[in-house]
């Protein structure tokens, strides 16, 4: 009978080797797969960090990109400006002196035409001094 027993000592023996065989075949596959987990997350924790980094540069290059064409724009209606407040100034001017023209030409016997060419010419000079200080008050004109 010890024969028996030490024959099923042996098989018992070699059973919980087989298992643990068996057990320790799963926790390498586990740990094959934890290893392979973790690098897949490093991985993605990089490629998240690159695609943050890119989309902050992004943003600082689109703030950059908008606040050009608006200092664009700026420039472009400051020019426009310019260029209107001179054609009025430059009109006012010849108006002015046609009516100065004018009045030399008119005879002394229509006063009250002669007074519509005054109020005119004063109307003309205080629009050529608005637009003048105008001009002058803008800030950043050149």
């Amino acid at each position: 009978m010890k024969e028996l027993t030490m024959s099923e000592s042996i098989i018992s023996l070699l059973q919980r080797t087989l298992d643990l065989t068996d057990s320790n075949r799963h926790l390498q596959t586990e740990l094959d797969s934890q290893k392979k987990d973790g690098a897949a997350l490093l991985s993605l924790s990089e490629v998240t960090s690159r695609l943050l980094n890119e989309s902050h540069d992004l943003q600082i290059y689109l703030k950059e990109l908008t606040h050009r064409a608006l200092a664009a724009r700026e420039d472009e209606r400051t020019k426009m400006s310019l260029t209107l407040q001179d054609e009025l100034v430059q009109t006012l001017a010849g108006i002015h002196i046609r009516l100065l023209t004018l009045n030399n030409e008119v005879s002394d016997k229509s006063k009250e035409f002669n007074k519509e060419i005054a109020m005119t010419r004063r109307m003309v000079k205080d629009s050529m001094a608005t637009l003048t200080r105008f001009n002058r008050e803008r800030p950043g004109l050149k």
